[in-house]
């Protein structure tokens, strides 16, 4: 079969890599074909055998029209009688009647119904090369298309359609390569992993044991046969599938004999022991592997984080080699949105070790990670597995980050020095609901009411703890003697107190509301206040307040008093904590006074994230705010959970809730 002379051209400029990759594979393919498979040929002219062609092929390549002209035809199959007309073509044609074209791709041709038919929309790129392709089977009228980007290697259009029949012999337009047979070139296929009854689409990989499918849809096929041919570095491996049908047909796939990892794939139409046509090849990979990390320890010595990972695969690893990519950003803190932002800094690939711990499926992998060099600040190291063979790899978590100010993992909960601090609105020590409590706690003033919330705020395991809503300052006294932790309590005008229980000493506290009858409508009726501690040396304050639940007017009010008593505050010690029961979510009053003082809502951080603080609801009205010194020291934030906290763990008959808020908890490796 000799080439156009426009192909040949575009060899000579360099455009015809992908073809000639393609063209290569059919070559290796047809010679595996031969060898492995007896009496299966490679479909040729159907007239040199003495027999009538079926269908006829044109294949030609052609640069985007040009955005003025309008149209231009892509390629065309003629009738020998009537050499300077087209029979059928495949064109891309404009509507320029409109302020922007609408670009159309269209069949043209007397055997078209009504002479046209639009078969899909899509613009041109202009400088681009497109392959276009026209098949058509004379005896059934079936017509199959397809234009290919080449440089992008992308399908802009496959199509398939019904025409009329003829009898008629037609041949390629000029600069078009011609094929004697039809090829179903607008055949979708795809494969699903899963039982019969319940597959998924996948793209990813299969496991051997899985079932596995290929859905096979096209038009105009009333002979010959499917099958897969799989590249493995052995050659090409043939997979039957089963007789070719129009419309959906989904057939098994044995995939017992694949080797483990990715293979290219591409499904092949036989007719009478001849190939027919290769589709473009896909990536099917047998085999997967999850990652999850289970430790992570910076080594502050060697500026290294000791990484450990359990990977866990559906088939046997050990013939698997393993590596990890780790790419690290800086993080760097931006007073003006409250965040850090990341920059890529160093990027690191490194083999992994593995120790089999288990079965041959699940493997521990350690390496060392280099942390680069500089100044101490915060890092994200973003993590990606990688496998020889590249079997599907999945991380559960694909990322830490290090301070290596404190030397801490951020988001890790529970090291032993860390500094943790509470904020929980009680609902007055009555439980929600409270009836279930009068049974098993008794009244208010019951010493098991008392035992039982000194229990609750004693399982938070935090250091400081700002309660709201305490019922009454001598309830609280009574819990801290119970519990053994200083108080600051801060009395309320109404029946809302609050207070502070911390093992740390308090040097100081001050009020920011009063008592009695005539604050009730006043700011601040529930309570404010702040309390000055003494944290291994170090002054920190912390500041408690629970703000007006009603009018917005009023909130404002209160977020301005606060935020001149710590403007006050800030002149005895830099090291502030302010928190509390809002009423009001991230962007209301207090968090506008509180980050224009530059102060930091943890929660709000990206690498945290703001969630629910109401047992069965979604708003967030607790916070936590940090002064701006003490943002790099913060190691971990989250809404504590569990049974007694939230609806995770619904009620049974007679049990109940803490509270009908969530305690937020945050950890700080103390400077």
């Amino acid at each position: 079969m000799q080439e156009s002379i426009f192909i040949r051209e575009l060899r000579k400029r360099g455009m015809q890599r992908r073809l000639v990759v393609e063209r290569i594979f059919t070559v290796a393919l047809v010679a595996a074909l031969l060898i492995g498979a007896p009496g299966l040929q490679t479909a040729g002219s159907s007239a040199a055998d003495g027999t009538a062609p079926t269908g006829i092929t044109a294949i030609r390549l052609v640069t985007a029209p040009d955005q003025a002209s309008g149209e231009k035809i892509l390629v065309e199959l003629k009738d020998p009688d009537f050499p300077d007309q087209s029979a059928l073509s495949l064109v891309w044609t404009a509507d320029l009647s409109a302020w922007f074209p609408t670009w159309r791709i269209e069949l043209h041709g007397d055997l078209v119904p009504d002479g046209a038919v639009t078969l899909g929309i899509a613009a041109p790129s202009a400088g681009h090369t497109y392959e276009a392709v026209l098949s058509y089977a004379y005896a059934t009228g079936a017509v199959a298309v397809s234009v290919y980007d080449v440089g992008t290697e992308r399908a802009v259009l496959t199509r398939d359609v019904r025409i009329q029949p003829s009898a008629q012999i037609l041949h390629a337009g000029t600069g078009a390569e011609e094929i004697a047979w039809f090829q179903p070139v607008a055949t979708r296929w795809a494969t699903l992993v899963g039982p019969e009854d319940d597959f998924a689409f996948s793209w990813i990989a299969a496991s051997y044991d899985e079932p596995v499918w290929v859905r096979i849809v096209t038009d105009g096929l009333d002979e010959g046969d499917f099958l897969l041919a799989v590249e493995t570095e052995h050659g090409v491996r043939q997979i039957p599938l089963g007789p070719a049908r129009d419309g959906e047909t989904i057939y098994p796939v044995a995939t017992e004999h694949l080797p483990l990892g990715s293979s290219r794939v591409r499904l092949q139409y036989v007719v009478d022991g001849q190939v027919a046509w290769t589709s473009r090849p896909e990536v099917f990979r047998i085999g997967s592997v999850t990652g999850s990390i289970e430790t992570v320890r910076y080594d502050g010595e060697a500026n290294e984080v000791e990484l450990g990972l359990l990977l866990q695969g559906g088939e046997p690893l050990s013939g698997v080699e393993f590596a990890v990519e780790v790419a690290w950003h800086t993080m760097t803190f931006d007073a003006r949105w409250g965040d850090y932002r990341q920059e890529l800094h160093t990027r690191y690939t490194l083999p992994l070790d593995t120790v089999q711990i288990g079965s041959d499926k699940e493997f521990l992998a350690t390496a060392r990670v280099p942390v680069p060099e500089g100044e101490p600040g915060q890092w994200l190291a973003a993590l990606t597995l990688t496998a020889t063979p590249d079997v599907a790899t999945r991380l559960t978590e694909r990322d830490f980050k290090l301070s290596t100010v404190t030397g801490g993992i951020l988001g890790r909960e529970g090291a032993p020095e860390a500094l943790r601090v509470c904020s929980y609105n009680i609902l007055g020590f009555e439980g929600y609901p409270m009836q279930p409590t009068t049974t098993y706690l008794g009244g208010m003033e019951d010493v098991r009411r008392v035992n039982h919330y000194a229990h609750v705020l004693r399982t938070l395991d935090c250091d400081i703890i700002g309660i709201q809503e305490g019922h009454s300052v001598e309830m609280m006294k009574r819990i801290a003697l119970t519990w053994n932790r200083n108080l600051v309590a801060f009395p309320s005008a109404t029946r809302f107190p609050g207070g502070i229980f911390t093992a740390y000493p308090v040097l100081e506290s001050r009020v920011f509301n009063h008592a009695g009858p005539a604050n009730q409508r006043e700011p601040f009726s529930r309570f404010a206040g702040a309390a000055l501690l003494d944290v291994e040396g170090q002054r920190l304050w912390v500041v408690n307040f629970h703000a007006w639940p009603h009018e917005e007017e009023m909130r404002v009010a209160e977020a301005n008093i606060i935020g001149r008593h710590i403007k006050e505050l800030l002149n005895v010690s830099p090291n502030m904590i302010v928190l509390g029961d809002f009423n009001s979510s991230v962007g209301g009053p207090f968090d506008r006074v509180l980050r224009d003082l530059g102060l930091v809502n943890v929660m709000a951080l990206s690498w945290i994230g703001i969630q629910p603080t109401v047992v069965g609801g979604q708003a967030a009205i607790d916070h936590i705010y940090v002064s701006p010194n003490l943002v790099e020291y913060v190691q971990s934030g989250r809404i504590h959970k569990g049974i007694g906290f939230d609806t995770s763990n619904p009620l049974g008959s007679g049990e109940w809730f803490n509270s009908d808020h969530l305690p937020v908890v945050v950890e700080l490796l103390w400077p």
